[in-house]
């Protein structure tokens, strides 16, 4: 999934739908006046925390308006801004690598907080890139078709997604068995792997939750290591400690 699209999509989609645009959900965050109150209390990070607090609102509005209530279990119904627990997983990792290229993203954001009504839907098109046979597609559902997906078998559609998970933590701690005293970091760990350091906040924090691994200093100068029981489990699998 184009998770860069996905942002520009919701930022779109949800600027467009504030209260003093087209109405949709009682808001005014996506906004000149909204970056600069949150500019006050998030002088670092203050766009991505300002679409975060605007995205919560229209998936708030469309969960009403859909009649949704967000259960760990059973059929999931997705929207724009309520995909899979696993996408929104995935979509907030990538999220957080973008907090150090705000420079990269500066036109996108200013293009959002200056939209006007009259932009719809052409700034889906240039804002959000989206595709004009898409745009197309959206035009010819009907409000039956067009509102939320149903998904009934959530464990079948997302099982390729666990296993992937399953592999990379069976591959994190075979990586570790061979770490130094003081532990390897994330970046150190996916160079190993030959994998994307941002697909690894997921399994590092469910083997560090499971008691697998240590954690070694916070935030990105956290390090990591094998426990006892991440030692035991390494040892159990096949081949290894025979």
């Amino acid at each position: 999934m184009d998770f860069r699209q996905l942002f520009k999509l919701r930022l779109v989609v949800a600027a467009l739908g504030e209260s003093q645009r087209l109405d949709w959900w009682n808001s005014g965050v996506l906004t000149g006046t909204g970056e600069f109150l949150f500019q006050q209390g998030f002088p670092r990070s203050s766009p991505f925390a300002q679409t975060r607090a605007g995205f919560r609102v229209a998936q708030q509005a469309c969960d009403e308006a859909l009649g949704i209530q967000p259960s760990p279990v059973g059929a999931i119904t997705c929207h724009l801004f309520r995909l899979t627990p696993q996408l929104e997983d995935a979509f907030e990792n990538e999220r957080n690598r973008w907090l150090d290229s705000l420079q990269e993203w500066e036109a996108c954001f200013q293009g959002a907080w200056a939209l006007s009504v009259e932009q719809w839907p052409q700034a889906l098109l240039e804002l959000a890139e989206l595709d004009p046979e898409a745009l197309d597609w959206a035009r010819s559902q009907t409000p039956q078709t067009a509102k939320a997906l149903r998904l009934d078998a959530p464990f079948e559609i997302n099982q390729g997604h666990i296993e992937r998970l399953a592999e990379t933590s069976r591959q994190t701690l075979l990586v570790l068995t061979a770490a130094p005293s003081e532990g390897l970091g994330r970046n150190a760990i996916a160079e190993l792997l030959a994998v994307e350091a941002a697909s690894l906040t997921a399994v590092l924090k469910q083997l560090k939750e499971s008691g697998q691994l240590e954690q070694l200093g916070a935030a990105r100068g956290a390090r990591y290591r094998l426990s006892e029981s991440g030692l035991a489990a390494v040892e159990s699998q096949d081949g290894v400690g025979d």
